[in-house]
């Protein structure tokens, strides 16, 4: 026989969350959550089972569900019947990162670009796609 543990949120069909007095072996991001404490005492076998299934899962991360977020407040900005949706979701995006990552690096687009993963010609081209930099006046190499 196999003890298994488990903190589940109950979500109701509206994605809410149920909320409930906490348990006290529960830390306080689970608790504030509303997390509940499951116990179940089962065999070897359903065990095993149960622990192979839950493996098996999986879970989205919270960069997986910022990206579904940020692809749904889009297109519901974007209404039914744009149709520049990867342009536009690619483009707000691309233009972000390259913003910042530029920024963080203090201009110098030899460590922004290899920071991005990209060329520094790329990235030259798409600062000026963009209008973060203008032609007559060039960040530092």
């Amino acid at each position: 026989m196999k003890k298994i543990v488990a903190f589940v949120t109950p979500v109701t069909d509206s994605g809410q969350t149920v909320s409930h007095s906490g348990s006290p072996d529960l830390t306080a991001e689970q608790s504030a959550a509303g997390a509940i404490k499951l116990e179940a005492l089962l065999s070897d076998s359903d065990a095993e089972r149960i622990l192979v299934s839950i493996a098996s899962c999986k879970v989205a991360t919270a960069d997986q569900r910022f990206v579904t977020h940020l692809v749904e407040q889009e297109l519901a900005l974007a209404g039914p019947l744009a149709g520049d949706l990867w342009q536009r979701v690619i483009s707000d995006v691309e233009r972000t990162l390259i913003s910042q990552v530029f920024s963080d690096c203090a201009g110098v687009k030899t460590r922004a670009a290899a920071r991005l993963g990209i060329d520094r010609n790329t990235l030259h081209k798409k600062l000026r796609q963009y209008d973060l930099i203008s032609d007559d006046v060039e960040a530092v190499d």
